[in-house]
């Protein structure tokens, strides 16, 4: 319960501070809750992901394609997409986001950058997994 007030407090404090990021490449990031921040940490700051983004872009042989489960708010795919275009323009990309709570999916709608003629972006609504039944999120 403690966590829980925390994190609404957390919550309630970014949405307000409108927290917000324009990289060089043209992308923004925001940060509108405290597992944002988490995961913006993780991703921009720690750089966490870098290596094998970069790996993979240094063995592609003209494209990339990339499948993002769970993409939550898109900061992976921010991620990606600010690698690519600073250091591998040469290198057309294809990413495939999967998001499957409903309220996350609508916001990686809104945050998807505009992408560049070399870059192809498709968000999915699901989960992986089986083709029918129930899911839980937590």
């Amino acid at each position: 319960m403690r966590w829980q007030i925390i994190n609404a407090s957390y919550g309630f404090l970014l949405r307000r501070l409108k927290l917000t990021h324009s990289l060089p490449t043209g992308i923004t990031v925001r940060i509108a809750s405290f597992a944002d921040w988490s995961i913006y940490n993780d991703v921009f700051v720690d750089g966490e992901y870098d290596a094998p983004i970069r790996m993979a872009f240094s063995k592609a042989d003209g494209k990339i394609r990339i499948l993002d489960l769970g993409a939550n708010v898109g900061l992976f795919l921010k991620r990606v997409l600010h690698i690519r275009r600073s250091e591998f323009p040469q290198i057309a990309v294809e990413i495939i986001c999967v998001e499957g709570a409903p309220e996350t999916f609508a916001i990686l709608q809104c945050e998807t950058p505009t992408l560049l003629p070399s870059e192809s972006v498709e968000l999915l609504h699901g989960l992986a997994g089986k083709r029918s039944g129930h899911a839980f999120l937590t």
